[in-house]
């Protein structure tokens, strides 16, 4: 799972308002909102970076063990999955997924 790229699923919009995510599925039209740090995993979410490269940097930003980033990461990642939120791709998006509304 670490050399996957996540990605936003193109089927949603999201805006970070006051800094936090705010998501729209549209296959079920169900608003989703997310924490600061929920909402910073959302922004490297967007298929030019694995999982792995995502979880060194919420270590970094954040200051949690490696142990913990990982942990915190692969649910956040699988969650957020298992909603039609984000995607897992074998290799890097030909370009950044950007479906944050203006």
């Amino acid at each position: 799972m670490l050399k996957k790229y996540a990605a936003r699923n193109e089927n949603t919009a999201a805006r970070i308002i006051e800094g936090q995510a705010v998501i729209m599925t549209m296959e079920d039209n169900t608003l989703h909102t997310l924490n600061a740090v929920g909402s910073r995993m959302w922004k490297l979410c967007d298929g030019q970076r694995t999982i792995e490269e995502i979880i060194q940097t919420i270590h970094k930003e954040y200051s949690v063990s490696c142990e913990d980033a990982q942990e915190d990461c692969e649910s956040f990642i699988h969650e957020l999955c298992s909603k039609g939120i984000l995607t897992l791709q074998d290799e890097k998006a030909e370009k950044a997924v950007d479906n944050d509304c203006a």
